[in-house]
Formats: structure tokens, C-alpha cells, sequence
């Protein structure tokens, strides 16, 4: 799932330059790309908040869905105005995501393990942001930035499709009482936790 999401992301940011280039107004790319880290920065601090009664499973399987169906409408935007609202809306099921992938890891890790877990997860959305955006490159050279966008939400469909595969696999114990469980996610070089 990791390489997929790291694939997406990368699509993503390219995808955007190259629409705002292609619609005369390249440094607006940066501000549309903002919104998207605006809005995961934001659902960030508002899931941290709350006190959850779904499973930790469910939510993580909703919240990248919403990130996958988000991603999956970035195509077909008529502009650069329309782009940067759905981006903001799509940006709010970033951070739950992650914090609901890197809560899932904690829990099914061996507590002497768990760092080593997460670094797991991390260096597959490294690599495949690194792979995403040399195949992206190519991609959007060849057929402009929908091209882009297009990759984004395979690369979104697939990460979806793995989390479906390997979700029921998983083995998570449940909180042990009195103990308070947390995620933290990197984004944007600043730390957001949350209980889970």
C-alpha cells in the first residue's frame, strides 16, 4: 500500500505543475498544492482530536478511500479554481489515512518492533515516490497533465485494492486498557499525533 500511496503522491504533485503550466499560471501550482496540505493538515488536527468507536480497520479502509475517490476526479477539472477546491476537500483524507495506517502498524507489531515497523511503511511511500515520479515524468511528457492525474488514481486504486487484499490478514489486538496508543505521521516536516 505504501509504495502505491508514495506512487500517488508523487503523481500528484507533478500532475499539478503540469496543469497549471498548461493553463498559464505554473506558479499557482504551489498554492493549489498548498490547499491539498492544508486540507490533510486540518482533518490532521481534527481526527487527533476525537475520541474513536470504529475500528481502527474500518476507518483506515474508509479514509483511504475517500483519499483514492478524491484523487480519482483530479483529470477531469476544467481549471485551475475547480483543481484547487477539490484538491482542498480531497487533502482531508490524508492525514486519518495515515495516522490510521501507522495506528494499525503500532498495534500489530511486536512492541520491540514497532519502530522498525514504521520504518517500513515509510521507506515504501519513499520508493514509491521516487519510482512514481520518474514513471510519471514520462507519463505526462507523452500525454500532458490529465496523463498525470490518470497515473495518480491507478496508483490510488491500487493502494485501495492492497488494502483490501491484506487488510483481513491483519491480526490487531485491541488497546490494552489504561494504555494510551498513538500515531504520529510526519507531514509537511511537522508532527501531528492522534489517539487511536
Amino acid at each position: 500500500m505504501g509504495l502505491f500511496f508514495g506512487a500517488m503522491l508523487a503523481a500528484i504533485d507533478l500532475a499539478t505543475v503540469a496543469f497549471a503550466q498548461e493553463h498559464g499560471h505554473k506558479p499557482l501550482a504551489g498554492l493549489i498544492l498548498g490547499g491539498y496540505a492544508l486540507g490533510s493538515a486540518a482533518s490532521g488536527l481534527w481526527y487527533g482530536s476525537r475520541t474513536w468507536h470504529a475500528s481502527l480497520r474500518r476507518r483506515f479502509t474508509l479514509t483511504l478511500g475517500a483519499a483514492a475517490a478524491g484523487t480519482a476526479t483530479f483529470w477531469a477539472m476544467p481549471g485551475l479554481t475547480v483543481l484547487a477546491e477539490v484538491m482542498l476537500c480531497s487533502g482531508l483524507a490524508v492525514s486519518p489515512m495515515l495516522i490510521s495506517a501507522f495506528s494499525l502498524i503500532e498495534r500489530q507489531a511486536p512492541p520491540n518492533r514497532q519502530t522498525e515497523a514504521m520504518a517500513w511503511l515509510t521507506s515504501a511511500i519513499s520508493v514509491g515516490t521516487a519510482v512514481g515520479s520518474a514513471a510519471v515524468g514520462q507519463i505526462i511528457d507523452t500525454t500532458g497533465a490529465r496523463g498525470g492525474y490518470a497515473s495518480a488514481a491507478a496508483f490510488a486504486a491500487a493502494a485501495m485494492l492492497a488494502c483490501l487484499l491484506g487488510l483481513g490478514k491483519l491480526t490487531v489486538p485491541p488497546a490494552r486498557p489504561g494504555r494510551e496508543v498513538r500515531a504520529v505521521t510526519i507531514i509537511a516536516g511537522r508532527e501531528h499525533s492522534g489517539d487511536v
